[in-house]
């Protein structure tokens, strides 16, 4: 078994609520509607990419759920 089906086991363990898990395995992805997400998708944003939170990084999945300090804060 290889590191990624570890996560995938982990994710889908009963551990939380099953709408915690489908967010997780979303954020996993890389599906969540960040702004970085929804420029791919090629919907215009009429404001900055920066985060809404802090201002200091693009609004990715990770900077919001990882690297945020203000997102940790909530």
């Amino acid at each position: 078994m290889d590191s990624t089906n570890g996560i995938w086991i982990f994710v889908w363990a009963q551990l939380a609520l099953l709408k915690v898990e489908v967010f997780v395995w979303q954020m996993l992805l890389g599906k969540i509607g960040v702004k970085e997400e929804l420029v791919k998708r090629g919907i215009q944003l009429n404001s900055s990419l920066l985060c809404i939170l802090c201002n200091l990084g693009m609004e990715t999945c990770n900077h919001l759920f990882v690297e945020c300090m203000k997102t940790w804060k909530i």
